[in-house]
C-alpha cells in the first residue's frame, strides 16, 4: 500500500491499481491516491473497512457521509476524530465507536483477582461532541462497556443519583473512576459492591468501615475482606462470613481471629 506513494501519477490515478492497493495491502494506501479517487465513495468504503483511520484522507463530503463514518469507526474507533462535526454528535455513530473500541481491547483473565478492567481509550469520548458526554444513554452505554468512561461523564450526570446508581448497577468496577464524592457515598458504593465486590477497594475509607457494605462484598467473595477497614477485620461476624465465602480470606483477618478454631 505504501508503495503507492512512490508510484507514478498515472498509477495513483488508476482506479484498479488503487483499489488493489487498498484491498490487498492497507486502507491507508488511499492517502497516496489521486484526489479524484479519494473522493470516490466506493473506494472510500473499501478503504475505511480495511483501515478506519483512512477517513482522515477523505474529502469533507465523505467525512460527512454517515455510512462511510460508521464503517470507519467500526474498523477503528479512534477514526471518529476525523468525522464531520455533525456525525461526532450522532448518537449511533458514537455508540458504534464505543463498542468498536471495546472489541479491540484484549480481555484479561476474569479469574485473576489482580486483573482490572482494561484502560479506556478516552479519545473516543474526547473526539465526540461535548453534548455526548452529557447524554444519559450514550454515557451509560460507555460505562457499561468500559468503566473508565465514568471519569468523562458530564458534571450534570454525576450529580444525578439515578444515573450514578444505574451505571454502578451495571458495572460496579466503574467506582474506581468516580469522583471522591461518589466513592464516599454509602448508597452508591453499596450498589457497586453488590454488582462487583472488587469495587470495595475504591470506596472511601469511611464506607469501607460500614458493616453492611463490607458484608455485601464478602458474601460474593471472601477476598473482599482485604479491603475492609481494620475494625471490620477484627469483627468476628464479618470475618466468619468472609471465610464462609473463601477460606483464604482468613489471612486478612486480625491476628487474634486467625487463631479462632471456629
Amino acid at each position: 500500500g505504501y508503495a503507492l506513494k512512490f508510484a507514478a501519477a498515472a498509477l495513483r490515478a488508476d482506479r484498479e491499481v488503487v483499489m488493489a492497493a487498498v484491498q490487498a495491502c492497507h486502507g491507508r494506501a488511499l492517502e497516496f491516491a489521486a484526489p479524484a479517487l479519494q473522493a470516490d465513495r466506493e473506494m472510500a468504503m473499501a478503504a475505511v473497512r480495511k483501515c478506519g483511520s483512512s477517513l482522515e484522507f477523505l474529502p469533507q463530503a465523505l467525512r460527512a457521509d454517515r455510512q462511510v463514518v460508521l464503517e470507519a469507526v467500526r474498523s477503528d474507533a479512534e477514526s471518529l476524530q476525523f468525522a464531520a462535526p455533525a456525525l461526532r454528535a450522532d448518537r449511533d455513530v458514537v455508540r458504534a465507536a464505543i463498542w468498536s473500541d471495546l472489541e479491540s481491547q484484549p480481555q484479561d483473565d476474569a479469574d485473576e483477582f489482580d486483573d482490572g478492567p482494561w484502560p479506556f481509550h478516552e479519545s473516543v469520548l474526547v473526539a465526540a461532541a461535548p453534548a455526548m458526554r452529557a447524554d444519559r444513554g450514550v454515557m451509560l452505554e460507555a460505562i457499561i462497556a468500559q468503566p473508565g468512561a465514568f471519569r468523562l461523564a458530564a458534571a450534570g450526570l454525576l450529580r444525578d443519583t439515578a444515573f450514578v446508581h444505574e451505571a454502578l448497577r451495571w458495572n460496579g468496577t466503574a467506582l474506581q473512576h468516580a469522583p471522591p464524592r461518589i466513592r464516599a457515598d454509602r448508597d452508591a458504593v453499596l450498589v457497586a459492591v453488590r454488582q462487583d465486590w472488587r469495587a470495595l477497594e475504591h470506596a472511601a475509607a469511611g464506607v469501607r468501615a460500614d458493616r453492611e457494605v463490607v458484608m455485601a462484598a464478602v458474601r460474593q467473595d471472601g477476598e473482599a475482606l482485604r479491603f475492609a477497614a481494620p475494625p471490620l477485620k477484627a469483627d468476628r461476624e464479618t470475618v466468619f462470613e468472609a471465610v464462609r465465602h473463601g477460606g483464604h480470606a482468613l489471612r486478612h483477618a486480625q491476628r487474634a481471629l486467625q487463631g479462632d478454631p471456629e
